[in-house]
């Protein structure tokens, strides 16, 4: 009889959270590896280079808890599509908010990607 009081209570209380709760996190992207495709777009999957990823992200919270925040350059011997397949996760995986009980958080980031003249090995080391 506990066990069921007790899970009786518990999903009570879950149904509560729920109730209050929510997050925005845009269409995540779909990325087709064999077609060297992402959301429909086409992309070199062949030719390797030097891609430069430069990308900022911040986060905040409305309660006053410190966020986290982060910039840097990365650079990645890859092919078109593979660079273009890291900036679309970023972008979509650091662009969100979510909100429960009065205390709410978003994160706002941007990327951007640079072709460069940099050898393999210059590449990672630049």
């Amino acid at each position: 009889m506990k066990k069921f009081i007790y899970a009786a209570i518990l999903a009570l209380t879950l149904g509560a959270f729920a109730s209050c709760t929510g997050t925005s996190l845009g269409a995540e992207p779909v990325i087709d590896e064999k077609n060297g495709t992402i959301n429909g777009k086409k992309y070199d999957n062949v030719n390797y280079a030097c891609w430069q990823f430069d990308y900022s992200y911040n986060e905040t919270c409305t309660d006053g808890e410190e966020g986290e925040s982060d910039s840097g350059t990365a650079f990645y011997w890859t092919t078109e599509f593979g660079a273009e397949s890291i900036k679309a996760e970023f972008d979509w995986s650091h662009n969100w908010s979510a909100y429960a009980y009065g205390h709410g958080c978003k994160c706002e980031g941007s990327s951007a990607l640079k072709k460069t003249n940099h050898t393999q090995l210059e590449c990672s080391n630049p």
